[in-house]
């Protein structure tokens, strides 16, 4: 992607700690670290050798690791990078809040209803309520920031100078997200996000609070490179299921408020 790409040209090591969502990993990077085997990689070596792949899974070393203990494990690498001399970008996907539901509140792992991926209408009425998904949401949310917090204590303990950390949502929940319908979907609870920045003061006096996340790093680039990248207009798109390229514009309903977002309070 673009902004690892251009931390490579100024010199900086970029390291990538894999999610186990394939679609999230960023193998490219100098440094990619995987506590487990991604979900692809499961589904065709059980492909392979069927229910021998747990023999074969032992025998070489590898493992499959539960949703909760990767993103703990994920967590708890941040901060423990090996020092170096040249400047260090770091990269972290984690799933949760994401379904499925695998954090108690206090942070420790609860058994989930459901171990799928999906979300939105692919789970609601299927497998659970949308009262039911918003109370396990926030269960989740709750452990998962208990160790999110230690990371990013872990991580500016280990700096050997002021560090910049940034904690970004890639969307908000699904308990009012119609896969195919955007008239039904309640489009701020969805793409409304976390975007928490630890930053210079040079930056965090440009930050404001409607900032998407296309302009999150040219703020940053713009302050490590010491140079001027432009913002663009932060506009926000929604795409059906069935046409994941067919974007709407869905800006305004994004800006305001409603009274389904009400029943989220």
């Amino acid at each position: 992607n673009a902004v690892m790409s251009t931390f490579n040209k100024a010199g900086y090591t970029t390291v990538a700690h894999n999610s186990g969502y394939t679609f999230g990993e960023i193998t490219s990077a100098d440094v990619h670290n995987s506590p487990g085997v991604n979900e692809f990689e499961q589904a065709v070596a059980r492909t392979l050798f069927g229910s021998g792949w747990f023999f074969v899974r032992d025998r070489i070393g590898l493992d499959d690791v539960d949703r909760y203990e990767w993103t703990r494990l994920t967590l708890s690498k941040l901060g423990t990078e090996r020092r170096r001399e040249e400047p260090v970008f770091v990269m972290a996907h984690v799933l949760a809040p994401h379904p499925p539901f695998v954090f108690d509140s206090d942070g420790t792992s609860h058994p989930p209803r459901d171990e799928r991926m999906q979300d939105g209408s692919h789970r609601i009425p299927q497998t659970t309520t949308a009262e039911q998904y918003r109370a396990d949401y926030v269960r989740q949310l709750q452990g998962l920031n208990r160790h999110l917090l230690e990371a990013v204590r872990r991580i500016r303990d280990a700096a050997s100078e002021p560090c910049i950390i940034i904690i970004q949502g890639d969307h908000g929940p699904g308990s009012q997200l119609h896969w195919e319908d955007a008239e039904a979907t309640n489009m701020r609870e969805r793409l409304a996000i976390l975007n928490a920045c630890l930053v210079p003061e040079k930056v965090s006096a440009q930050l404001y609070d409607q900032i998407s996340p296309v302009n999150t790093f040219r703020l940053v680039l713009s302050y490590c490179l010491d140079t001027e990248i432009p913002l663009l207009e932060d506009r926000s798109y929604f795409s059906l299921w069935s046409r994941p390229y067919d974007f709407i514009d869905v800006t305004e309903r994004v800006g305001r408020s409603s009274a389904s977002d009400d029943r989220l309070n």
